[in-house]
């Protein structure tokens, strides 16, 4: 194929960062995807507004890039919240656009899977290429089709029989113009392959991309890992100039972002390679409310079956060492007005206002406060029907906003992070599942959790200091943490013994092994501007 004119930087060059590996995958909310984006590529470029660019590296069977493209021509304002779709003059390129007028240029792009079981890209187009190729007719149809190939990094993808195939395509005197692509995901143990240098050595460059997980907590990683180029840019034909610049052998790629940390890493492979249904993200479909709340995990933690999880000897321990440890947060706050958001579960609702609370429960449905019925009648609480997402409260209209037994299990969580913060005057506490807990092994634990209590979900786990750095943007700083067990609740359950399980974690608290292991955490996040 006759690829487009090269030409050298003009003195009307730009800088442009782009992420050249990007899925979107069906648990993340596309919303959370965009606003992560855009803030990982302010930080690396140190720009409000810096040109910036995610290469979509889609499946055979999945075509979000055109789902996009059917927002942009019905003009769809509320299909994604706080951005719309926008299309460019050509047909394989949009842009998104935030309501600060802040863009992001996403770029059609497929994933295909050779005969030998090698990941080939095909950047810039919107045309697919046939699974179960040959390498080589994969590679010139992807030129055919005026794309750019590059062969992905991969964990054990490029090892034996593959890895030689790789290596005779890099020693051939006659090969393709293709590229080589590093991603976010290998570990900073895992030294750079001995490929990527071969390829340079050929005029091969590596282009860098995320390449995030189906895993829930991957959603904030597109933009934070990828590259930095110099050249000119056209806004209404960003894939065919980007294409332009990179076909240019003058220009160099400046690579940015860092490797995943070897924990962090072991779980996405643990929680990766378990079966689908116990993966890091809600698998069920979210139970709609009559309101048509998009999130509404608390119909179901206000059930009298999830209350059933919680019932006997064993579930009033448990629910005692919640109870404790969000008294003692509480403590500095003596007579606090509380939002219970999701509280129909009515785990807190008694102990806060025994202790002299005035406690509103907030639920996504009526049915939310059958549990709590008895409370609202004796005009202890009071209940309000309300969507988590766009909370229906003014600004600081409670001294300290609670949340239990949601986060776990909600879809748009920096959205609804934002919404308890904005209502909350002086603190926000919540609960959530570590990743850095014996929890990383949740996925092995599913059957036999699904076994014995029947009625379990899965549930998100979350990388703490993600939500420590999504607080602190919102002016938010943790002040306060209580990890409450060290051995997982579903091995408690299977003891069925209070008095046993105090004593087990006993030790491990004495230790400080909870503090550091501990699972579920329950964080205090306390206003700084107060």
């Amino acid at each position: 194929m006759n690829y487009l004119q090269t030409q050298a930087p003009t003195r009307n060059s730009q800088q442009i960062w782009i992420d050249s590996h990007v899925h979107i995958h069906d648990c993340f909310p596309l919303d959370q995807l965009l606003n992560s984006a855009l803030k990982n590529f302010q930080q690396v470029s140190q720009l409000e507004s810096p040109i910036s660019l995610l290469f979509l590296t889609e499946i055979q069977g999945i075509n979000e890039f055109n789902k996009l493209l059917k927002y942009a021509e019905s003009s769809q304002e509320n299909a994604v919240v706080g951005w719309t779709f926008h299309k460019t003059q050509e047909s394989i390129s949009l842009e998104a656009k935030n309501q600060h007028n802040q863009s992001i240029f996403i770029i059609a792009g497929r994933q295909i899977v050779t005969a030998e079981k090698l990941e080939v890209l095909a950047l810039i187009t919107d045309q697919t290429v046939e699974d179960g190729l040959p390498l080589e007719t994969t590679l010139t149809a992807i030129q055919a089709i005026g794309g750019i190939a590059v062969l992905p990094w991969g964990v054990g993808k490029w090892l034996g029989k593959r890895g030689e195939l790789l290596n005779n395509l890099l020693n051939l005197d006659q090969i393709p113009l293709l590229f080589l692509g590093d991603n976010s995901g290998r570990p900073v143990f895992w030294l750079r392959p001995p490929y990527f240098k071969l390829a340079e050595q050929k005029g091969w460059q590596v282009l860098p991309g995320t390449d995030p997980l189906s895993l829930a907590t991957e959603a904030s990683r597109p933009g934070s890992f990828g590259f930095n180029i110099e050249g000119e840019f056209n806004p209404q034909k960003p894939g065919n100039s980007i294409k332009q610049i990179l076909l240019n052998p003058q220009i160099k790629l400046q690579p940015y972002g860092s490797l995943e940390n070897p924990l962090r890493f072991i779980q996405n492979q643990l929680a990766i390679r378990s079966h689908p249904a116990a993966k890091m993200q809600p698998q069920e479909k979210t139970i709609i409310s009559t309101n048509g709340f998009p999130e509404t995990a608390d119909i179901e933690t206000s059930s009298e079956d999830y209350a059933s999880r919680f019932a006997g000897e064993l579930g009033n321990w448990l629910l005692k060492v919640q109870e404790e440890a969000t008294l003692k947060l509480l403590a500095t706050y003596p007579q606090a007005t509380v939002l219970d958001v999701g509280g129909g579960h009515g785990q807190i609702t008694k102990p806060l206002i025994e202790n002299g609370y005035q406690v509103t429960v907030l639920g996504s449905d009526e049915i939310c406060k059958n549990r709590i019925q008895n409370l609202i009648d004796a005009n202890l609480c009071s209940f309000k029907v309300g969507n988590v997402l766009t909370l229906p409260y003014p600004d600081n209209a409670f001294d300290v906003v609670i949340s239990y037994r949601f986060l776990a299990h909600v879809t748009h969580w920096q959205k609804f992070l934002s919404e308890l913060s904005r209502v909350a005057k002086k603190a926000v506490i919540i609960d959530y599942p570590t990743l850095r807990s014996v929890n990383s092994i949740t996925p092995y634990l599913f059957k036999f959790k699904k076994g014995l209590e029947g009625n379990t979900r899965t549930y998100i786990t979350y990388d703490e200091s993600e939500l420590v750095d999504f607080f602190k943007s919102l002016g938010l700083k943790q002040t306060k943490r209580y990890p409450q067990f060290f051995i997982p609740m579903v091995l408690h359950r299977a003891l069925k013994s209070p008095k046993i399980s105090s004593g087990l974690e006993q030790p491990f608290r004495l230790f400080g092994l909870t503090a550091f292991w501990g699972s579920p955490v329950i964080a205090q996040f306390t206003k700084t501007s107060i």
